[in-house]
């Protein structure tokens, strides 16, 4: 059922063999032509995850590994199982990859900072996974959100140790220094409007981060200035 929200099939009902998109991004220089298929296969997991969202579900797991692209340039979102309902209560308990959650998964003892748990979720995790793809000669632990405390890329580590650096959103001070370096990782990608949806998506505050109809909208009109026209 939840396969099916998310486009889980072909117009004419054929399969279609798949790989996920972990397969590619080790390819940090892509031509013309494989952007294309990149930039239409992520336009199609928004589309995905859009219809979702709209039918109240919200899939927790976002990450390239889960998220597939066919021969034909078609993509599709995968791996179901940490899916659930808006309104269902078990939202709450902690599911999916870790450097893909945001924030408001993480369950701090005497926190109430975040007291909802909805869509915002996939949001955050299709801006780290936009860093992971779609920015050249970038991965994952280029966003501000894995640096260290002394604002140095943690490479891996930081991958490993991302609660630690989720913890630091609790105050006042470490909310401060993330959106100074969202505001550094803007200026160090001057005139990327990729970058701009990225630091959207990302915001640490979920009702500030668009829908997913909003990032599909954006992403579209980024790309077709590409002279890219998805489909």
């Amino acid at each position: 059922m939840v396969q099916e929200m998310a486009g889980y099939q072909t117009d004419d009902g054929d399969s279609i063999d798949w790989a996920a998109f972990s397969e590619i991004k080790s390819k940090r220089k892509l031509k013309a032509k494989e952007k294309k298929v990149l930039y239409q296969a992520l336009y199609d997991s928004f589309k995905g995850l859009e219809r979702m969202h709209r039918k109240g579900y919200i899939h927790r797991d976002v990450k390239p590994e889960n998220t597939l692209i066919s021969i034909e340039g078609k993509g599709l979102v995968s791996d179901f199982g940490t899916a659930i309902a808006e309104d269902d209560p078990q939202k709450f308990i902690r599911a999916g990859t870790p450097q893909y959650q945001p924030p408001e998964a993480v369950n701090w003892t005497g926190s109430d900072m975040w007291s909802e748990i909805n869509a915002k979720w996939d949001v955050w995790s299709v801006g780290l996974m936009m860093t992971d793809l779609a920015l050249e000669e970038k991965d994952i632990t280029d966003h501000p959100i894995f640096l260290n405390q002394k604002g140095d890329k943690a490479g891996i580590r930081g991958v490993k140790n991302i609660d630690t650096f989720m913890s630091r959103l609790q105050s006042p001070n470490g909310q401060k220094q993330y959106n100074e370096r969202l505001q550094k990782f803007r200026e160090s990608n001057p005139d990327n409007p990729i970058v701009e949806l990225i630091i959207k998506c990302t915001q640490i505050d979920p009702d500030e981060r668009p829908t997913m109809t909003e990032v599909k909208e954006e992403f579209e009109k980024i790309i077709e200035k590409q002279d890219i026209t998805l489909e």
